[in-house]
């Protein structure tokens, strides 16, 4: 590589400068100026073999592409943008100083820094410690992740550049439950507040490999768009790939991810497991089936919380929505104890949410369902949650209620203080794999459990038909129950 040196000369010319200096210039010599001399040509390569791609192929072998930019700093602290000579699919090739071949200098270093993607943002210290911003928006590549995401540096003393993977990878397995299931983007979000995104500093040393520190600015969240919505696979043996490029990061509460497609509807899904991803290796999930739901509308009736337009699974005030056993956050196809999540196969060996030692199970006294059991926090977010029985009494002692038909189906509407209203439907509710008396009665789950005598195998309901609504009813845990979200 032809060697870049500072010269000295005439103070006047300190002001053209000042922008490409790393320290103020009041704390370094006077006589340091801007340099223009021709531009060397680098040769760049990937030096390691990914379990990941600056794309993948089939082998997952890190990649460049047609027209691929890099930030080159030669011996020096200023940042040139340098392109690729080659093409998709090389491993290594040749880049070229853009655009006007000449080469800039500003504070010496030791040795040649790279790194993709280019940014004019990235900046490097007089100790060749790099600012990079690590980017919380990615666009899907089928296979791969996308151009640009995938952050990697590069030390030389010469003109060879072997770049090295900053990012560790996470590939999300997705599938359809329904034919057609379409998705326009996903989010990724530690559940313990890590930082994947936005500014970071990497440190790297001739022969060494990156090592990545995320500031005090960086943020929490990555969103990987479709540019154009990716039908999904519909079966777990057929699931589709979506690639995240992560800076190395322990989500040591897992994470949560959240689809949505092009009319808003939503999937959401957390992990409680700590996960660790390592530098330049991928963590590759299992297959997960993807159910989207519409986000309802919150609307005010001048009570303590706000109440949902319409339920869970449903896209219409009248829509029954889906069923859930209360705890759970998935549906069944048999809503019995015998596959019921918080027991043992029977309704005397309860797992979780029991305070009654009568040979009930497992004693822990909790009364009102975790966040991560209530189906409306765990699928919708943003707040949502299930009501608790005090809500649902209030909802009927407070409120109006005209039993009516609308868009073919039985339902009340209820009308609150402020004269706002929503209509709750009677979708019945089923018991192991049998719907009971739909469109005549609606079962509504609270978030809180029976707790009078012997009843920890009960939960509070409110239950709805054309001859009233009962808030003090309950139902069997294992039964397959409607909800309707509430927020503050």
């Amino acid at each position: 590589m032809k060697k870049i040196v500072l010269f000295w000369g005439a103070a006047t010319l300190l002001t053209a400068c000042t922008s490409q200096l790393e320290t103020p210039i009041e704390n370094i010599d006077d006589s340091i100026i801007v340099e223009e001399q021709q531009a060397p040509v680098f040769y760049a390569s990937i030096g390691e073999e990914a379990n990941t791609k600056v794309y993948l192929d089939e082998d997952y072998k890190v990649l460049w592409t047609e027209d691929d930019r890099i930030s080159v700093f030669n011996e020096n602290t200023y940042n040139q943008e340098y392109r690729f000579d080659g093409n998709t699919g090389d491993n290594a090739g040749t880049f070229s100083i853009v655009p006007d071949g000449k080469v800039k200098t500003s504070n010496p270093l030791d040795y040649a820094y790279a790194i993709y993607p280019y940014s004019s943002g990235t900046s490097i210290s007089n100790t060749g410690v790099l600012t990079v911003n690590f980017p919380a928006a990615q666009t899907y590549t089928a296979t791969t992740f996308g151009l640009g995401a995938n952050t990697m540096v590069a030390v030389t003393d010469d003109s060879n550049f072997q770049f090295k993977n900053a990012c560790g990878y996470l590939m999300l397995k997705l599938y359809g439950t329904s034919v057609g299931t379409t998705i326009k983007t996903i989010s990724i979000k530690g559940n313990n507040h890590e930082k994947i995104a936005g500014e970071a500093t990497i440190s790297m040393s001739l022969g060494g490999t990156p090592a990545v520190s995320m500031t005090g600015s960086a943020t929490e969240e990555i969103t990987l768009t479709c540019t154009d919505a990716v039908t999904i696979g519909e079966a777990s043996n057929d699931y589709t790939q979506f690639w995240f490029a992560l800076p190395p990061v322990t989500f040591t509460k897992g994470f949560t991810i959240t689809v949505t497609d092009e009319d808003g509807r939503i999937f959401r899904q957390s992990t409680s497991s700590s996960l660790e991803i390592v530098r330049s290796y991928a963590k590759k999930m299992a297959p997960l089936p993807v159910t989207l739901i519409s986000v309802p509308i919150a609307v005010p009736l001048g009570l303590s919380v706000k109440w949902a337009s319409f339920n869970i699974g449903a896209s219409s005030p009248e829509g029954f929505g889906y069923y859930y056993a209360w705890g759970e956050i998935s549906r069944q196809f048999d809503y019995s104890w015998a596959s019921y999540k918080w027991c043992n196969g029977t309704n005397t060996s309860l797992t979780k949410y029991n305070s009654v030692d009568m040979g009930y199970g497992t004693i822990d006294n909790k009364t009102q369902l975790d966040p991560d059991d209530d189906v409306a926090s765990a699928r919708l977010g943003d707040g949502w949650r299930m009501p608790t029985r005090a809500e649902l009494e209030e909802l009927v002692s407070d409120c109006t209620w005209t039993w009516m038909t609308l868009g073919g189906h039985n339902v009340y509407k209820v009308t609150g203080p402020n004269n706002n209203y929503i209509f709750l439907p009677c979708p019945g509710w089923y018991r192991e794999n049998s719907l009971k008396d739909g469109d005549d009665y609606g079962t509504y789950w609270s978030s809180t459990r029976n707790v009078n005598g012997n009843s920890a195998q009960w939960a509070w309901a409110i239950t709805i038909s054309q001859w009233g609504h009962d808030p003090s009813g309950s139902h069997r845990r294992s039964d397959g129950c409607s909800v309707r979200p509430v927020k503050e």
